[in-house]
């Protein structure tokens, strides 16, 4: 079996242990969330988008017993909420390889890792009435007064059954390029 691009191994219901293809968040959603008079969601939900993992600078070390190089990369552009102008200080990542390179493609792989700091995660937590989407289908959300839409991968739910039917909370997830 081919597991090249799969994410983390887990479990299915009857503890099998299952490689899944990565989350196509271009396909079609299983549920759409949608904000109106037959909204199938309550009127509450926690939005977040996670930038902690956002660098504006990245050094690469490569080191060997006979030379270290040293690339850098920087966000100087104008337009990027995360340039050092921008977001007031450096914020810096630093990696070690323990193998050797040229100043070149020392200065390639810090551009490549800045690059790679750029994806932040956007995370909303809803509350609504029990839809069958399941951990791990893609749903779409479309909330325009409070500003939330888009396609999400259901990351986590709790089922709660009650004399008003059955609640479910689901923590929506999706990676955002900056």
């Amino acid at each position: 079996t081919q597991t090249q691009g799969a994410r983390a191994a887990k479990t299915d219901q009857y503890g099998r242990i299952q490689l899944l293809k990565p989350i196509d968040y271009d396909g079609d959603p299983v549920w759409t969330f949608a904000e109106g008079q037959n909204a199938t969601f309550l009127d509450e939900a926690e939005d977040e988008l996670d930038a902690s993992k956002v660098c504006n600078v990245v050094v690469a070390v490569f080191e060997t017993e006979d030379a270290t190089v040293v690339g850098t990369a920087t966000d100087e552009a104008p337009a990027s909420p995360w340039s050092i102008a921008n977001y007031g200080r450096r914020k810096v990542a630093a990696y070690t390889f323990h193998n050797s390179a040229t100043q070149a493609q020392a200065d390639a792989k810090a551009k490549e890792l800045l690059d790679g700091t750029r994806s932040i995660v956007h995370r909303v937590t809803i509350k609504h009435v029990w839809c069958g989407a399941r951990t791990g289908d893609i749903v779409a959300v479309s909330w325009p007064s409070v500003g939330i839409s888009g396609k999400f991968a259901i990351r986590r739910q709790t089922i709660e059954v009650g004399t008003g039917g059955c609640i479910t909370t689901s923590e929506l997830r999706r990676f955002e390029r900056v």
